[in-house]
């Protein structure tokens, strides 16, 4: 099994590895958001802290709102830039298939910092599932490094990008998922962050670029999935289908469409919401992301589909033959006892 092979961690066992580590590159999932690029650049930061070389890499582009956390620098990765550093290191990775291309790789890491409740350890692995983002694991063991004398206390930059994490995979601290711990992390890196003098964001302004700043094409792409939603199990159920087409017509890629689940479950009445996303490489596989606003086991239903993640937001990649039978699977599976889907009500078509 691989919790057999790869070992759990404690905070302190992570610290050790990282204190024994002469550089690192420092890994993220495909499709990164906030938490992945807020997270490993944090980590970067504590590398550097500790007077060690260290760079971030991810397997797809980031995404235009998380730009300012990478500070200019194009962290896409490099062919074999891996070689460039004595470690590599995961962080919110729950499972090789995230890493994408750099699945490959797998087997080459040191270290895994995560917070997914599911997932394939591929390495010796620091996961806490009660953490609301790998924001709060690489806090703790950037603490743990500090009470050891190997880094100050209290950097404004890391507390930056943790608390950009945090807030990221919190929703700005209004999911389920924030804890009194949370809140706990988010006031000590508060506290560090506005007190600084440094000319750096402080952290409504982060707040402000994560969460209350679109582009243009992000509102032609929320006013096209809003077009396009389908409601189901008398509006318990929102589901949207975004083919390739449909990307290509709106100038989207991948890095884009992180906003569109967020819009399928904003509609009053929606308990759970689907998006089904087909690829733009491979026409018969297709990307489903499932957020929930009630006590839906999301990831229980995305597991059953190859998939997983967070109770109440998860995700799976299935192979459909056809944009309509991906969308017809993925309904079928969150629709549970409540059986045949039919066509579903679409809001768009009441405009009309």
């Amino acid at each position: 099994m691989a919790e057999e092979r790869f070992p759990a961690l404690t905070v302190a066992e992570a610290a050790d590895i990282i204190a024994r580590c002469g550089s690192a590159l420092i890994v993220s999932h495909k499709s990164p958001d906030g938490d992945a690029v807020g997270s490993a650049t944090a980590l970067k930061k504590i590398f550097e802290s500790l007077g060690r070389r260290a760079a971030v890499a991810v397997p797809t582009p980031v995404p235009d709102y998380c730009s300012f956390l990478t500070e200019g620098e194009d962290i896409l990765y490099r062919d074999g830039e891996e070689k460039e550093f004595g470690a590599l290191i995961a962080v919110d990775v729950a499972s090789p298939a995230q890493l994408g291309e750099l699945s490959r790789l797998a087997d080459k890491f040191s270290l895994m910092i995560d917070h997914h409740a599911s997932g394939e350890a591929f390495a010796p692995h620091l996961t806490v599932p009660s953490a609301s983002a790998a924001g709060e694991v690489v806090y703790d063991i950037y603490e743990e490094l500090a009470l050891r004398g190997l880094v100050a206390q209290g950097g404004a930059d890391v507390a930056r990008s943790l608390y950009a994490a945090i807030s990221s995979d919190t929703g700005s601290f209004k999911y389920s998922n924030t804890t009194p711990k949370t809140f706990r992390i988010a006031a000590a890196l508060s506290e560090r962050i506005n007190g600084a003098d440094d000319g750096g964001l402080a952290t409504w302004d982060i707040s402000r670029l994560l969460h209350d700043t679109v582009t243009e094409k992000d509102l032609r792409i929320n006013a096209f999935v809003a077009d396009r939603i389908k409601l189901f199990k008398d509006g318990s159920l929102s589901a949207c289908l975004i083919t390739a087409d449909d990307m290509k017509a709106l100038g989207a890629e991948d890095r884009d469409m992180g906003g569109a689940i967020d819009v399928a479950r904003s509609l009053a009445g929606v308990e759970a919401a689907v998006t089904v996303r087909q690829s733009a490489s491979d026409p018969n596989e297709f990307k489903i992301s499932a957020r929930a606003n009630a006590d839906v086991d999301v990831a229980a239903v995305c597991a059953s589909l190859g998939g997983g993640g967070h109770r109440r937001a998860a995700g799976a990649t299935i192979h459909a033959a056809s944009p309509e039978e991906a969308f017809s699977e993925a309904v079928r599976a969150f629709m549970g006892d409540a059986g045949e889907y039919g066509k579903g009500r679409c809001l768009g078509d009441e405009q009309k």
